[in-house]
């Protein structure tokens, strides 16, 4: 018996036959760099004193090459049909953020431009990662990048936290949370909580996972596995980890686009195993099994969630960040976080791009070429993400959430025009 998914093509036939040609060097390297910047995305100007990672102030290295990326945009839209579809896109876009950036509070207002320059931004890095080799590179570049985030926190750990935020590899505020209760130190890295940065390491797991289900590579998914354990053991993100894991797992249980029930059983048979060795780790079992925070935690966490989305119905348009986290916290006894994203840019932003976002998330399970599979794999984890934490107030998961919505207008069908660069992507899109 089998349970039958949307094929992908994973075999690896002749370029002549998939229809990969030569792709130029600079659209590789610009693809890697922006996923690479996902995850270590450096801090520009002021010794990363006055960088904030949650909407404030400062500059990152995604902002500079969201910036080539807007400008190479109007580049490839310029001819009367792609600037039509750009003009509808930023109307869109437009639509959804203009009350939230006219928003007399100014972390809210410079969030909302962050988002507004990366939707643009990503639209250009979706177009080019719609080739498979430039994907590939996209990929690459996270893998890579989680990897080069883990000197952050081994030196953040030895105490140079100093040099770390002088050399802008580290935010000069809220070095390290410590929780009175228990006997370890939680650490942020490069961003400026440690959930967060548990969360934004757990984007990798994505990439990872395409070149295990689609390219039947390993190595990358084992890299990814194993970097994600180094991750928690700085920062006991605990969601950050379940996030990743749900990801990772889901080249074990596929295979040429079903899911048998042998394979999802024997998978879940090895789960239980490796979660039982798992749990032996003192590390780990002070997070989740030791921690006596643990049940008045999850109620705070119940709490503000209902005290969210009350505050978040009661304005439909959304309100100044200040004022919506003060809002929770009275109404939830002084929890200051609806601990769940989707609440969060409903607060935020309002009902529009919530539902704006949700319908992206929707339309990028529709999986019909290799492209689909990995921005379903990406949506997948960002959803399981944003049901833990607060995440769309972080830069770098402004940048993945626009890059979602972005796929998801490219895949309608009026937007062909702004994909056809090259036979390939013709090939590609008959055949889907």
């Amino acid at each position: 018996m089998n349970l039958r998914l949307p094929s992908v093509r994973t075999e690896r036939a002749p370029a002549l036959l998939i229809g990969r040609p030569r792709v130029a060097l600079w659209r590789q390297v610009l693809s890697f760099a922006f996923g690479f910047s996902i995850q270590f995305d450096v801090l520009i100007g002021g010794g990363g004193q006055g960088a904030s990672a949650t909407g404030g102030y400062g500059y990152r290295l995604i902002d500079f090459l969201s910036v080539v990326a807007v400008g190479l945009l109007a580049i490839h839209c310029f001819n009367p049909k792609r600037i039509l579809l750009l003009s509808i896109y930023g109307v869109v876009v437009v639509f959804l953020f203009a009350a939230p950036a006219l928003s007399s509070d100014p972390r809210t207002a410079i969030l909302t431009y962050h988002y507004i320059l990366y939707a643009f931004a990503t639209l250009y890095i979706a177009i080019l990662v719609h080739d498979e080799t430039v994907l590939e590179r996209f990929c690459l570049g996270l893998v890579v990048g989680l990897g080069a985030t883990i000197p952050i926190f081994v030196l953040q750990a030895a105490d140079y936290s100093q040099a770390l935020i002088a050399w802008g590899l580290m935010p000069g505020y809220a070095p390290d949370f410590v929780n009175s209760n228990v006997d370890f130190v939680r650490y942020s890295g490069m961003l400026g909580h440690p959930n967060e940065a548990g969360h934004v390491a757990t984007l990798s797991a994505a990439g990872g996972a395409y070149f295990a289900l689609v390219r039947r590579r390993m190595f990358p998914l084992v890299m990814v596995a194993c970097a994600l354990i180094l991750v928690f053991y700085y920062t006991r993100s605990r969601g950050g980890l379940l996030a990743g894991g749900a990801v990772l797992v889901i080249p074990f249980v596929l295979t040429r686009g079903r899911a048998s029930v042998f394979r999802v059983v024997t998978m879940i048979a090895l789960l239980s195993l490796s979660l039982i060795f798992i749990s032996q780790l003192d590390f780990v079992a002070s997070r989740f099994a030791d921690d006596q925070n643990s049940a008045e935690n999850f109620s705070n966490r119940v709490d503000s969630v209902l005290a969210g989305l009350q505050v978040m119905f009661e304005h439909p348009f959304g309100m100044p960040l200040g004022e919506f986290l003060s809002s929770v916290g009275s109404e939830s006894g002084g929890v200051l976080s609806p601990h769940n994203g989707f609440i969060f840019l409903g607060g935020i932003f309002g009902i529009f791009p919530l539902i704006a976002f949700l319908a992206s998330c929707i339309s990028n399970f529709r999986v019909r070429s290799n492209e689909d599979v990995f921005f379903a794999l990406l949506t997948f984890q960002v959803m399981i993400s944003l049901l833990f934490e607060q995440l769309p107030g972080s830069y770098t998961y402004a940048v993945v959430m626009c890059l979602i919505c972005a796929q998801a207008f490219l895949k309608m069908p009026f937007c062909f025009e702004l994909l056809r660069r090259s036979p390939a992507v013709v090939l590609r899109r008959r055949a889907a």
